[in-house]
């Protein structure tokens, strides 16, 4: 029997499922397979299984198989040029998990974004295998550390015990912070201030995805500055504030221009401290991007007493952000 050829895209799927962990079946004919068939797609991974390249497993939430989700086993790994792991038993408890950073990655790979896995992630970072990293985001220079909670009700005990890893990410220049969760009631378990964090978004999944790559996409807000009020802006750049990503002039009038659809806890608190005293002081005012329909939400926040100096600018959803390039190209 004649051994099994492999085509580059195969090859390139075995260096996603490298970056990735696992990924569903869906996933993989989305990304590597479009044009194919269920039953084709099947049979070609069904072949890579056989000769040892991947492995199949059940897909488990909650229990219960949901699908299938595919592995990279030893002969993937040799093939790429990765050491053998060993096989090791799966944790379906983890499905959700890299589920959804997978799904995530997936979604953000046409903006620019990159990911690695947890594993790959401490080996970066020099942090302890122990940690409860999951992974990183990264766009360029500006890398997230990546956190999912995908339980209804997490105990206090691990979210202290996360927090004590975000802090100990900090002491290794890991400063800024992903975390996806599921269910509601989560924001109030992190509002307390975080040393050493420059940023920490709180997302919940699936829908802060979206947000991430309309949001903090490094440099995407310019994307958006036609929607400013008053005459054409001009980009001064990076205003060396944690609450902005840019200033801008209108005139002889300059603006700092920031957002708040990532729910970034650290920009919130910032935010708070700029009050109109110091607005008046400084000679800038705020503009800050928000999704359509959210304008009441943040001013709720941020009430126009103290904090008629800031401008909040809907962005409207049927807006698309300019794809930066295909990530399977």
């Amino acid at each position: 029997m004649l051994a099994l050829r492999l085509t580059d895209r195969e090859e390139l799927l075995l260096r996603e499922l490298n970056k990735c962990r696992m990924m569903l079946l869906k996933n993989i004919k989305r990304l590597f397979y479009p044009e194919m068939s269920d039953w084709a797609v099947y049979k070609r991974l069904d072949n890579l299984d056989k000769e040892g390249y991947i492995r199949k497993e059940p897909y488990i939430i909650k229990g219960r198989k949901a699908g299938a989700c595919v592995y990279l086993d030893d002969k993937g790994l040799k093939y790429i040029g990765e050491r053998s792991r060993g096989r090791r038993l799966v944790d379906t408890r983890m499905h959700p998990v890299w589920v959804a950073l997978t799904e995530a990655y997936l979604k953000l790979m046409p903006y620019g974004w990159q990911y690695e896995e947890g594993r790959i992630a401490k080996r970066r970072y020099v942090l302890n295998r122990n940690s409860r990293l999951h992974g990183l985001l990264m766009h360029g220079n500006v890398h997230f550390g990546v956190y999912v909670i995908p339980a209804i009700n997490p105990k206090e005990e691990t979210i202290e015990k996360m927090k004590a890893d975000i802090a100990l990410c900090t002491l290794h220049n890991l400063r800024s912070f992903i975390i996806f969760y599921f269910y509601p009631g989560v924001e109030d378990k992190f509002k307390c201030d975080m040393p050493g964090v420059h940023r920490l978004l709180l997302l919940k999944y699936p829908e802060g995805v979206n947000l991430l790559a309309r949001f903090a996409t490094p440099g995407v807000l310019k994307n958006y500055f036609h929607l400013l009020p008053g005459p054409p802006a001009e980009d001064l750049g990076y205003p060396g504030e944690v609450f902005a990503e840019h200033m801008i002039r209108q005139n002889r009038w300059q603006h700092y221009v920031t957002e708040l659809a990532t729910n970034d806890l650290v920009k919130r608190r910032r935010l708070s401290g700029y009050t109109l005293e110091k607005a008046k002081e400084r000679g800038h005012g705020v503009f800050i991007f928000v999704p359509e329909g959210e304008t009441a939400r943040w001013r709720q926040e941020y009430p126009q007493e103290p904090f008629e100096h800031f401008r909040f600018i809907e962005v409207p959803a049927a807006l698309e952000v300019e794809k930066q390039c295909s990530g399977l190209a």
